[in-house]
């Protein structure tokens, strides 16, 4: 069943729209120790959510933004509330050192347990897929269903001809422009100077999302803490345990992130698991193919 997106503009805090509800909720600072207090939106259906909510947590160097469009449509279509977060380091969820799987799932759980959600279902693209992962494998009371989008429970292979380390390492040496008229401008002549370190401008564009002003034009994204975890970011914990909830594994058929050499150790963490790829989609297989994505993911859900 094919669900049309309604796509509506960028809301503001709390705002009412076509009987969609969204709220905002920022967060900069953090005591340093324990669980992050994470920045999220919700967004609900005038507040009637028949079925489990669902939780969507972006991949590296992402934001909840990235999910803005398909959390909107999933939650008018399927009648849930739908969370999107900010994992740490990231977007406008506060700047800390320490970066792994353990942490940043309490980081979420600590978003469930804010919001009185006992249980949802728990979506994650590459990171953030590991993530949902160790929040399944690890703390499973609080998952009906887990997806698991374009990443497998092993180390991520770094995509590309170039690695993260020399995107870090170019994105530290951009000096702003800290006179120009506005952020289109600032991101215009900051695509030109990575061309050459990042040349797929899909990418590009990608991490141009990054790019804010607040006081002066800046990234938005802890780049050292980022790159001083990266070993932990592209590997994935060992855990002597299961998840025996139904779970969905989502590749693209481009991507090499899901391969068959996977398999046997997705089974074993996930033996209620169905592997799926996506013709003609690469690694942002929600972005690439939306429509797909949503069809799948809604089916998925079905009486949960």
């Amino acid at each position: 069943m094919k669900f049309p997106f309604r796509f509506i503009n960028r809301l503001n805090r709390t705002h009412l729209y076509n009987d969609l509800i969204q709220k905002q909720v920022y967060a900069y600072s953090t005591s340093g120790s324990g669980p992050v207090d994470l920045s999220y939106s919700s967004f609900e259906k005038d507040g009637k959510n028949d079925n489990r909510p669902l939780v969507m947590i972006h991949g590296m160097l992402g934001s909840k933004k990235n999910f803005e469009s398909l959390a909107k449509a999933f939650s008018m279509n399927t009648h849930r509330q739908v969370i999107t977060v900010d994992v740490r380091n990231h977007g406008n969820s506060p700047h800390v050192a320490q970066m792994d799987y353990h942490s940043m799932a309490g980081d979420v759980e600590q978003v469930l347990q804010k919001l009185g959600v006992d249980k949802a279902v728990m979506l994650g693209h590459s990171m953030g897929g590991k993530i949902a992962m160790v929040m399944a494998l690890t703390k499973p009371h609080l998952v009906s269903k887990l997806i698991v989008e374009d990443v497998s429970p092993t180390v991520s292979r770094l995509s590309g001809s170039t690695s993260f380390p020399e995107y870090f390492r170019a994105m530290r040496n951009i000096s702003f422009d800290q006179s120009a008229r506005t952020l289109a401008d600032v991101r215009k002549e900051t695509s030109e100077l990575l061309k050459d370190v990042i040349p797929d401008v899909g990418v590009r564009n990608f991490v141009l999302t990054n790019i804010e002003k607040i006081d002066r034009y800046r990234w938005r994204i802890n780049i050292d803490a980022i790159e001083a975890n990266l070993d932990v970011l592209v590997s994935f914990p060992s855990l002597d345990t299961s998840y025996s909830g139904p779970t969905l594994f989502i590749g693209g058929s481009r991507s090499e992130h899901i391969r068959e050499a996977n398999y046997p150790e997705i089974k074993r963490l996930f033996p209620a698991v169905e592997i799926r790829h996506v013709k003609d989609a690469g690694h942002w297989v929600h972005s690439e193919k939306p429509y797909v994505f949503m069809d799948m993911v809604t089916d998925f859900m079905k009486d949960s």
